[in-house]
């Protein structure tokens, strides 16, 4: 992506036009407070390129605000968009930016706050410049990547993934974006900067799986703990079933599940367990997370993060449609690397009173995505953590800490190699292109953890 930007700012973004008239005169020397701003280079970059003449001859004000006003001549400056006769806006009248205002509306780039109007002197926030830089250089990649874990209520979520993903933001600290901060006019510069010389991507964000299954109760604050961990890491969450006790009823997920790991509802990719199925067809479970669980009823679908192809598949049923499905989607999207995450585990050790552990019922699940060498599945429904050795290739973790409480194990079955039925947590799983590493992150007090990876075959 970042290669397609600088080619296209090469021919003016493939839109014709001189310079913009409204481009500002160079300053005959270096501007005279910015000796100590992180971003020195950037507003000498933009200097030189005829994008800033400063705030005044001498001066660049480099922590002043951007007004609506300054955004599109920047834009206007940095992209060189085409005249237009055209008038948009009734509330820019008189503005030394309205030339600009109306090339930058011409292009696409903005509608204005409301219709017929601009509001020119409005601040612009840090989700604002995603979407208005996002539309300028047509970025097309990223979206859903979900980078940082402060943006999922944004309305500019898109447009924050596709601005990390070409490497115009890290965000504004590790793992969030400050979407309502107020931009800069050093700040501006540097996100123009950085189209045409990016950064390296934020770490994590595009590439992490977090989650865990057996998750809320009202009676208990174990899911406030492992939602607390969701907190600091950002990425697609996932959890796998049995999100809400006792019942899966629709007050539950509202009154219970809501309040912890309800807040990452919109970076949120679930599965079904045995008790969401409570209430008649999962409405519950339906009602609460819509269009994220797939189509209505079915409980399994597919999606992809980074370079992986991920299943989030439903347990309950395991009927020939959903196999067939599994199958042909499998096939029809074939990757070198392949993760899926359900309920009832096909090998787990059972619970001390005898329940739970090894189903059976998920052996063509387990056959389709061990047929086209998929790399890791993660279930839960025993409420513990335990990790087995590979089996047909593939590494199996039951990750049943999310809050419900705990329960010791039985006898443990050959493939078990690590388990703790002592510690709430999250399993952290950081994907990349050809392999992936994953960890167990304990609740805050807890030091059980462990580590493993792989590469894809």
């Amino acid at each position: 992506m970042r290669s397609v930007v600088v080619a296209l700012l090469s021919v003016g973004m493939a839109i014709s036009g001189a310079v913009s008239a409204s481009a500002p005169a160079l300053a005959a020397e270096a501007f005279t407070d910015i000796a100590g701003s992180p971003f020195r280079a950037d507003i000498e970059w933009a200097r030189a390129r005829g994008i800033t003449g400063g705030c005044t001859a001498t001066r660049f004000c480099p922590t002043a605000t951007v007004t609506r006003a300054q955004l599109a001549s920047f834009l206007d400056r940095m992209f060189k968009f085409s005249s237009t006769p055209r008038d948009y806006f009734v509330d820019d009248e008189g503005s030394q930016h309205e030339s600009a205002i109306n090339r930058v509306a011409e292009a696409g780039v903005t509608g204005g706050c409301a219709t017929g109007r601009y509001c020119p002197s409005g601040v612009v926030t840090r989700e604002q410049m995603a979407s208005f830089i996002s539309r300028a250089a047509r970025l097309t990649k990223g979206a859903g990547l979900n980078f940082f874990n402060d943006d999922d209520d944004s309305p500019h979520e898109a447009d924050i993934d596709r601005a990390a993903e070409a490497g115009i933001t890290g965000g504004c600290r590790p793992g969030r974006f400050c979407p309502t901060g107020l931009v800069t006019r050093e700040q501006m510069v540097a996100f123009l900067h950085r189209i045409v010389d990016p950064i390296t991507p934020p770490a994590g964000g595009a590439t992490v799986l977090v989650g865990a299954g057996d998750i809320a109760t009202c009676g208990s604050n174990a899911d406030e703990a492992t939602a607390q961990l969701l907190d600091s890491i950002a990425g697609t969450v996932f959890t796998a079933g049995d999100n809400v006790y006792a019942d899966g009823t629709a007050a539950e997920f509202q009154q219970c599940y809501g309040p912890s790991w309800g807040r990452h509802r919109a970076r949120t990719r679930p599965a079904p367990g045995n008790h969401d199925y409570h209430v008649s067809g999962a409405a519950g479970y339906y009602g609460y997370f819509g269009a994220a669980a797939g189509p209505a009823g079915r409980g399994y679908y597919a999606y992809d993060v980074g370079e992986w192809r991920v299943y989030s598949l439903n347990s309950e049923i395991v009927s020939a449609a959903q196999v067939d499905w599994l199958r042909a989607d499998l096939a029809a999207n074939p990757s070198a690397c392949v993760a899926a995450y359900w309920h009832h585990p096909r090998w787990a050790t059972k619970d001390k009173n005898g329940s739970h552990g090894s189903s059976e019922l998920v052996e063509p699940l387990w056959d389709a995505l061990a047929d086209a060498e998929a790399e890791l599945i993660i279930n839960s429904h025993s409420h513990h953590y335990e990790r087995l050795s590979p089996i047909r290739g593939m590494t199996e973790v039951v990750i049943g800490t999310g809050g419900a409480g705990l329960t010791d194990f039985g006898r443990p079955i050959a493939e078990s190699v690590v388990r703790s039925s002592t510690t709430h947590g999250v399993l952290e799983v950081s994907l990349s292109a050809g392999d992936y590493a994953a960890r167990f992150v304990p609740v805050a007090g807890q030091t059980f953890t462990d580590s493993f990876g792989a590469t894809c075959h």
